[in-house]
């Protein structure tokens, strides 16, 4: 016996809007699977990235503070030079002091000057005239001044006069107060 004037269909679970969507449920889900894949390259990408500016960054550093340091030895270097090229300048002004004292009768052949010592050679007429102008000056500046000559033919004498310093400390003060 049957109830119905229709004959039994099968039902379906799902009905048919349940089954147009399920296919875009998936590809929704393959499409987050993809991007969270994507990203996840792009992140380690970007990690590495990382990595290598921050050691590029701590050499950058490194080179900066080698910079710096080569800079202040330069500044060091260039005022220890300035300070000697001074000092020069002055001990050539003290000796062009001297210099100009000299009597144009005196002729100078040669000057020596290393550390705390002068050596001049040269030819004088006499050795009075020597020792009461340029002795005298070297005396003035030096601990120790030494002459020696040697007579010529002509009546002049050839004289090599050595002029020291016990502490040459104490020529540099000298040559500093001027």
């Amino acid at each position: 016996m049957t109830y119905s004037f229709t004959k039994a269909k099968s039902k379906s679970v799902l009905k048919l809007a349940t089954k147009i969507w399920i296919p875009y449920i998936i590809v929704a889900i393959v499409i987050l699977f993809a991007f969270k894949f994507v990203l996840g390259i792009q992140t380690l990408a970007l990690q590495k990235d990382y990595e290598r500016i921050r050691h590029a960054d701590a050499q950058t550093l490194s080179n900066i503070s080698k910079l710096q340091h080569a800079e202040d030895r330069l500044a060091y270097e260039g005022q220890f030079i300035k300070d000697i090229d001074l000092k020069d300048a002055k001990l050539t002004k003290a000796f062009l002091g001297i210099l100009n004292l000299i009597p144009s009768q005196i002729r100078i052949s040669e000057i020596k000057i290393s550390g705390g010592e002068v050596f001049i050679k040269g030819i004088t007429p006499s050795k009075e005239l020597f020792l009461n102008s340029l002795q005298t000056q070297l005396k003035s500046i030096f601990d120790n001044s030494k002459s020696s000559f040697v007579e010529l033919g002509s009546g002049w004498y050839n004289f090599e006069s050595v002029s020291t310093l016990r502490n040459n400390a104490n020529f540099q003060n000298r040559i500093e107060d001027k």
